[in-house]
């Protein structure tokens, strides 16, 4: 079969402007109405149908402003989206066909590569077009159409690319490696982030229906925490420590909304949404009259997200330490685990010989394994 290529389109201002103000019309009709999906609770774990959408041709998820674009167009009456989307070049070189009369979802594709086609004249004075890509400082958007997998003709056995995230492991990375500090009192019925102490205050475990619960609300607080000035970046979120009624803390709650959404969507945790629907309102008729709003907030999410993900991955303070945790974990090797911490080249063997490094590591190993056994 021979391989399609298509052209890669600039998306022109005009048509960004219109299809931007569609979408954000769709959520406002959706958030005034109670009915968005952030606005709705769920559990990926006990509803295979609800995952994060991704792309058949590459395999990528979709988060951030396109995730926004698909959850625009949910109907009321729908459970959640389709799962699988695909461009027409993609569906054509895997051997898939679309449904004649099949409309598509444009989708809009990001990139600092200014990239385009220009006519040039051979040396027979004939007109060629010339494909150009140039790195730039400014972000340039582009068209990426993609089709529902209903559209496509026939059935077809698709599998979902499942990740072995410990869900709850990612939130305790996350704590520590923020330095969190966390305080379970008994007579808290809810859970809230102290901005003037930079801590979070929890109810205990026993007030949850199970400790995935515990943890989903768990991260709601450390994505607020993420928020503040020095963590996600040096300002921080626009909203952090300004006064509730302020537009700006709401824009912030919206952001912190759709990024827990899709961590819990990713790690399959149950989501019970905590924005009210004056807020939702209020953010509602804020995009309808700047829809680029919309996007900025959705891909805040997304950057959020990434950022929460970074410190999802355990970092230990010391060698030791470091040993301690991938001892309990179970999952490497004696060996794996040594040629690890070699290369994560720890300050207390940073400059021995192999050697050196080596005996280091196996006294370490062994002193665990004697107080095991004391225990």
């Amino acid at each position: 079969m021979k391989k399609v290529y298509t052209k890669i389109k600039k998306l022109e201002t005009n048509k960004q402007n219109i299809l931007r103000g569609d979408t954000a019309y769709r959520c406002f009709e959706q958030m005034s109405e109670g009915k968005a999906f952030w606005q709705q609770p769920f559990d990926p774990q006990k509803d295979i149908d609800i995952r994060l959408p991704y792309d058949l041709g590459t395999g990528r998820k979709l988060y951030g402003y396109n995730l926004t674009q698909l959850l625009s167009y949910k109907k009321p009456d729908d459970k959640f989206i389709p799962l699988r989307y695909i461009t027409y070049k993609d569906a054509q070189n895997k051997g898939y066909y679309i449904k004649k009369g099949s409309k598509s979802i444009v989708l809009e594709n990001y990139s600092k590569y200014d990239m385009g086609y220009t006519k040039e004249e051979t040396a027979n004075k004939k007109s060629r077009t010339k494909f150009y890509k140039q790195k730039t400082d400014d972000w340039h958007t582009y068209i990426n159409s993609v089709f529902s997998e209903s559209m496509i003709q026939g059935k077809h056995q698709f599998f979902y690319p499942e990740n072995e995230i410990d869900a709850i492991e990612y939130i305790k990375n996350i704590a520590y490696n923020m330095n969190m500090k966390i305080i379970e009192d008994s007579h808290n019925n809810i859970g809230f982030y102290s901005i003037k102490k930079d801590e979070i205050h929890m109810p205990t475990k026993d007030r949850f229906n199970d400790e995935r619960e515990y943890y989903s609300e768990l991260l709601r607080h450390l994505v607020k925490a993420a928020t503040k000035p020095g963590r996600v970046n040096q300002k921080g979120m626009e909203g952090y420590g300004v006064d509730s009624k302020n537009i700006r803390y709401i824009k912030d709650r919206f952001r912190i909304e759709l990024c827990r959404m899709q961590i819990c969507l990713g790690l399959k945790l149950p989501y019970k949404p905590s924005m009210t629907l004056l807020e939702n309102k209020q953010i509602g008729g804020l995009i309808t009259k700047f829809p680029n709003y919309l996007v900025f907030m959705s891909n805040d999410a997304y950057s959020l997200m990434k950022y929460i993900n970074k410190q999802s991955i355990y970092r230990a303070k010391n060698l030791e330490e470091f040993i301690t945790y991938h001892v309990k974990q179970g999952k490497l090797s004696e060996k794996e685990l040594k040629d690890l911490c070699i290369a994560y080249n720890f300050k207390e063997i940073k400059d021995l010989p192999d050697i050196k490094k080596r005996q280091i590591i196996n006294n370490h190993l062994k002193s665990l394994k004697t107080n095991s056994l004391k225990r």
